[in-house]
Parts: C-alpha cells; sequence; structure tokens
C-alpha cells in the first residue's frame, strides 16, 4: 500500500495549524488513496495525537525538532524502512537542508509553505491554499508542481459534513464566535473578550474558544463570568465544525481559521497575528469574505467594538460575505492534493495549472569574524529606520558613539561577532556577548535582504558556528519577524523580561551536547 508520512508540530509557540492540515490531508489520503498514514511530530496536545490514532495513522514523537541534528535523522531513518514514501513537510524551520534531504529519501515530496520565506524550495510539489498565494514568487525547480490558492484549501472531513446546511443571516440576534487560533501566543483574546464585555447590545451573544493553557485564561474566565447571559467560554473543542454552524459571525485570527470561516459562510473580522498573516487577511478582505482589521497590536478594544457593530447593523453586507465565501472554496481541496500525491509524478495535468520556474541555488552564505573596516555599514544598518523601530534603544546612534562601542567589542574576549557575506556582499551581522556560559545573541539583516528567510539561516549558522550550549535572545514583542527567525531557528519562547523599563520576549536555545564515551 503506498504511505503517507507526514512530518508536522504543533507546541504553544507554533500552534496547531500545521498539524490540522496534516490531519485533513490524513483523511483524504486514506478516504481517496486507502493507503498507510505516519506522523513524524513534536506535539504537545494529545488530543491532536489521539486525532491521528482514530483514523488510523501511525504517530511517531520528535524530542528536539530542528535545527537540532535529530530531527532530521529520525525522519530519515522513518522514510529509510517504507518502500516509495510520500511525504509532506509543513513548518516555517524546515529550511532548504532540510527539504532537500527529505525529497531524495523520498518517492515524492509535498512541502506546504504559506510564505516563501525561503531562498528556494526543494520538492516535488510545493502547495499554499491561502487566497494571497498567487501573489509570491516560489524558486523551485523547474519540475516542481506549484498548487496555488484556496481550491487546494486543507479541510478536515468534519467540515465537509456541514457544507450543505443552509445558513441564514439573522437580522438582530447575532451570535459571535471569539477564536485566535489553538494557542493564542498573541494574547489577543482577552483583548477581544474585554471589547465583546462593553459592547451594550442585548441582541449580542458570543462563543469564546481558548485552550485551556491560554496564558489569560483566569482573566477571560473571569469576564465571560461577569455575562453568563451573553457570553460562553469553551475550550478543548473537538467539533468545530459543529461550533461553527451555530454562529453568526466570527473575530478571528488570519490563519487557517479563515479559510474554514469562508467555507462555512461566516463572515469574519480578522485580526493578523503574525507578519505571514499580512497578504492573505489583505486578499480575503479583497475577495469580500471577511473584513481586515490590521495588525493586532495596533488595536484597541475599542476599535473592536466600533467595527463589530457596524458589520452587525449591516445585513446585507454578512449576507454577501457569506454567499461569497461558500463560493470561493469549494471543500474538495484535500481530494485534490491527495489525487495529486497519488498520481504519477510524470504525469502533469493541465487542470492543476502548473507553472514551471527557473530553477535557481541557494546562494552560499558564508560568515567571517568582524573587522576594523565593518563599522562603517554596521553603523548604517543600525541607523536603519526599521531597525530603530525594533530596537531597545529608540533613536539613531551617533557616530563617535558607534565607532567607540565597535572598537571595545571587538576587543572584548567575551564577545564573539561575526559578519555574514553571499558572494563576497556583506548581507547581516550576528553577535554573541558570552557571560557565564551563556550567549546572548544580537543580529541585524541588511536592509535590501529583508523577507527572505536570511535572518533565520544566519542565526542558524552562527549558532553552529560559535558552538556554544546555551543561547538567549530578547526581542521586542511587536518585532514578529524576529520572534519568527528565532523559533525557526530552534529557539523557544522563555518567559518576560524587563530591560531599562523596555518589556521584552526572553527565547532560548539549549544545545545538547553527547560527550565521548570512554
Amino acid at each position: 500500500m503506498k504511505h503517507l508520512v507526514i512530518r508536522a508540530d504543533s507546541t504553544y509557540a507554533i500552534g496547531a495549524g500545521h498539524l490540522m492540515r496534516g490531519l485533513a490531508l490524513a483523511q483524504a489520503w486514506r478516504a481517496n488513496v486507502g493507503g498507510h498514514v505516519t506522523i513524524v511530530s513534536h506535539c504537545d496536545q494529545s488530543e491532536i495525537r489521539e486525532r491521528f490514532i482514530a483514523i488510523g495513522a501511525e504517530f511517531k514523537s520528535v524530542e528536539h525538532i530542528h535545527p537540532h541534528p535529530s530531527d532530521l535523522s529520525q525522519m530519515l531513518e522513518t522514510l529509510s524502512r517504507i518502500r516509495r514514501p510520500i511525504t509532506v513537510v509543513d513548518g516555517y524551520h524546515f529550511d532548504p537542508v532540510y527539504q532537500r534531504a527529505v525529497r531524495r529519501a523520498a518517492h515524492k515530496s509535498l512541502i506546504i509553505d504559506d510564505m516563501a520565506h525561503w531562498p528556494e524550495y526543494c520538492t516535488d510539489v510545493l502547495l499554499n491554499q491561502n487566497v494571497s498565494a498567487s501573489g509570491l514568487d516560489y524558486t523551485v525547480g523547474p519540475d516542481t508542481q506549484l498548487l496555488l490558492g484556496p481550491e487546494y484549501a486543507l479541510l478536515r472531513q468534519e467540515f465537509l459534513e456541514r457544507h450543505d446546511r443552509i445558513r441564514k443571516t439573522p437580522e438582530d440576534l447575532v451570535h459571535v464566535l471569539v477564536t485566535m487560533g489553538g494557542t493564542d501566543p498573541r494574547r489577543v483574546s482577552s483583548m477581544v473578550v474585554g471589547a465583546l464585555r462593553n459592547l451594550d447590545s442585548p441582541d449580542v451573544s458570543a462563543t469564546v474558544v481558548v485552550s485551556a493553557d491560554n496564558p489569560d485564561l483566569d482573566s477571560i474566565q473571569k469576564i465571560v463570568g461577569e455575562h453568563p447571559d451573553r457570553m460562553k467560554l469553551v475550550s478543548g473543542v473537538k467539533d468545530m465544525p459543529g461550533l461553527l454552524a451555530g454562529v453568526d459571525m466570527a473575530i478571528s485570527g488570519s490563519g487557517t481559521t479563515c479559510l474554514e470561516l469562508a467555507f462555512m459562510g461566516i463572515p469574519a473580522l480578522l485580526l493578523i497575528l503574525e507578519d505571514n498573516q499580512v497578504n492573505n487577511a489583505k486578499a480575503m478582505e479583497e475577495a469580500g469574505v471577511a473584513i481586515n482589521m490590521g495588525r493586532y497590536g495596533r488595536l484597541s478594544e475599542e476599535d473592536i467594538k466600533r467595527e463589530l457593530l457596524s458589520l452587525i447593523l449591516d445585513k446585507g453586507r454578512r449576507k454577501e460575505m457569506s454567499s461569497r465565501g461558500r463560493s470561493l472554496i469549494d471543500g474538495r481541496g484535500s481530494e485534490r492534493v491527495a489525487r495529486i500525491l497519488d498520481s504519477d509524478f510524470n504525469e502533469n495535468p493541465k487542470s492543476l495549472d502548473v507553472v514551471p520556474r527557473t530553477d535557481h541555488r541557494i546562494p552560499e552564505l558564508q560568515l567571517r569574524y568582524a573587522k576594523y573596516e565593518d563599522w562603517q555599514i554596521l553603523l548604517e544598518w543600525r541607523n536603519d529606520p526599521v531597525t530603530i523601530a525594533n530596537s531597545i534603544q529608540s533613536g539613531p546612534v551617533d557616530f563617535d558613539e558607534h565607532k567607540a562601542w565597535f572598537e571595545l567589542k571587538l576587543g572584548d574576549p567575551n564577545c564573539i561577532m561575526y559578519m555574514a557575506e553571499i558572494d563576497g556582499r556583506p548581507i547581516g551581522q550576528i553577535r554573541y556577548d558570552v557571560d557565564n556560559g551563556i550567549a546572548e545573541v544580537s543580529v541585524v539583516v541588511a536592509p535590501e535582504v529583508r523577507g527572505r528567510g536570511l535572518g533565520a539561516l544566519l542565526i542558524q549558522r552562527g549558532c553552529e558556528e560559535a558552538g556554544l550550549a546555551r543561547y538567549v535572545a530578547h526581542v521586542l514583542p511587536e518585532n514578529g519577524a524576529s520572534l519568527k527567525a528565532f523559533m525557526k531557528s530552534g529557539f523557544s519562547p522563555a518567559g518576560i523580561d524587563i530591560i531599562d523599563g523596555v518589556t521584552l520576549e526572553r527565547l532560548e536555545s539549549v544545545v545538547e551536547r553527547i560527550s565521548p564515551s570512554s
């Protein structure tokens, strides 16, 4: 029997979306191909593991995720035991090195991606299910099939079973769903619940979906408990389609959930929780199925309350959004992808609209120690407006101050500083300030190469080169690109620190080193 191997993770920082997409594809594989399914995953939620096991899939747990070397070793060992495996890799931290190794070991490989953040993708089939997918520029080989757009949306079987229900658009009584993803790492649910608390309308009720490990669970419970006639809190939802069938509109993040809402015909206010959701929220609004509220950090409770009331009062708009959503996504995406994976790779059906792209090699990123002559370009990078906005120290750095600081760092035995180059051109810098065995990491990417995934690559390469055991980084909470780069590189959230009066997210990475046997 044909064997599908899915590699995806679910943690508090990563969220559950990657694994839930894998579950949708696994269901379609079992229903339309009838083959085996194996999941290789680091998953903190037992209920997700149980859902895979319930459909007859084998679940293999991964202790450390890539770039930890044991991840790829375990994946390749699993593939070596399967005849002609078909692989699926879904996660922002799986770089081209990982992709290439899996592709070589597979009969056919699929990568699921939302961002086009790597300089190259090494796979037989690449899938981006988002409405905004066609606007991204993927660099792939000439034989790679591109599956772009909501016709390939990976919806679970339980959603398909609800699609034929007739959805009515209510005139007065409106029930609102609040969902910010499986783990809500940005802690946005409490702000939305606060807006609902101040909504002076007896005709509006709400169901708030949060996970049991939501950091604001106690405060959310308190607010909901104060309004039992209008608000209800649910956790550990096993039947999300059933829950959606009973609501009239939603306030949601702009990830996978917004595709599910559109399919169910539910008008939505979308909040951007991560950088990779910007294009999707915009595209969903342009398609007329949702309202793009923008980045969560720029919103207040009053903003959410005002937009919510406006949509509630506009029944015609809600009805139009519902109709457009149901037309946008037909629900057969999981089946289409399963059949494509099952087909002979040499087949190229015209209906797939395959777009071949020119093959490009990933430019080799080289590291070298920083030298005195680098001070000027580092000053230019440091005083770039985006860098200033994401720095703990506000405002540009003075010329003389920078030179004195740089000379001090070059002579500091507890400082390791690398310059990163591609084809001899500097594209970034990474610095390690070591104290008591802990290395504080600082990284900057040249403005002209931002948005290409080089930050994560630089952090990975730098930590490999430095060869230290424990790393820590401090990042402004609103600097989503930097947080993402560190987490793709194996760092994990480790709490909040306040430095010089500034609140910062702390991320840590511990490298386990195996001592040679005696």
